[in-house]
């Protein structure tokens, strides 16, 4: 057991680097920043993009807030660097996953959130773990938010839909490019304010046994001015 005053400190770290689950960070909710997050990794091709390792940090980013995958598609990713500007808040996914219209989840909003609900039900709530520089971040399932209904499109030409019907074989068909589709998302995600300026080092782990699907990733995060 850790001892009473790293469990103090690790909850202080949750209160200054990340937003609560209840606020409204630059004006959206939690759901709606995972729905934003959905539509970004939806817009980059698989080869450029950072949800497969095919480009950095950057793809596609813009804002006050820029997007980070929990793990890249299609292989472990023990490490990865970020470098971001100075002001930049990080919206996290820690471990996620959507159902659309496209991959056969549904054709109704209740139908995708019944689909997103049952794959919420399979995250191991004991398994989530995430540490910035070395603090550990507290009650984590408490993070575990679900979309609003999101549009999404349109796909670019070898896009992430294709990859999820296609390599996976989700028994979909491939989506051309210019198709849009409409989803529910759900996961543990953690907005995280601003950085200070330097290097700092996120660590987070969460696991679906079910679908033996384990993240485990590490940022080296470089916060220019």
């Amino acid at each position: 057991m850790q001892p009473l005053s790293k469990l103090a400190n690790a909850k202080h770290a949750n209160d200054a680097s990340v937003a609560p689950v209840q606020s409204n960070p630059y004006a959206m909710s939690y759901g709606e920043w995972s729905a934003a997050w959905w539509q970004w990794a939806f817009s980059l091709p698989m080869d450029h993009s950072p949800f497969f390792g095919t480009a950095d940090c950057s793809a596609g980013q813009s804002g006050p807030v820029w997007f980070l995958p929990g793990a890249v598609v299609g292989g472990p990713t023990p490490r990865q660097d970020c470098a971001i500007r100075a002001g930049t808040s990080l919206f996290v996914a820690i471990i996620n996953a959507e159902c659309s219209n496209l991959e056969g989840s549904g054709t109704t909003e209740g139908q995708l959130r019944g689909c997103a609900d049952s794959i919420s039900s399979l995250i191991d709530r004991n398994s989530l773990s995430a540490s910035l520089d070395g603090e550990q971040l507290m009650d984590l399932s408490r993070y575990l938010v679900e979309s609003p209904l999101f549009r999404f499109g349109p796909l670019p030409d070898n896009n992430l839909i294709t990859y999820f019907c296609v390599a996976q074989g989700e028994g979909c068909a491939a989506a051309p490019p210019g198709t849009v589709g409409y989803a529910v998302g759900t996961g543990v995600y953690l907005m995280f304010n601003p950085l200070s300026v330097g290097r700092h080092t996120l660590k987070f782990h969460g696991e679906v046994p079910a679908a033996n699907f384990v993240v485990d990733t590490t940022y080296y995060l470089t916060v220019r001015p």
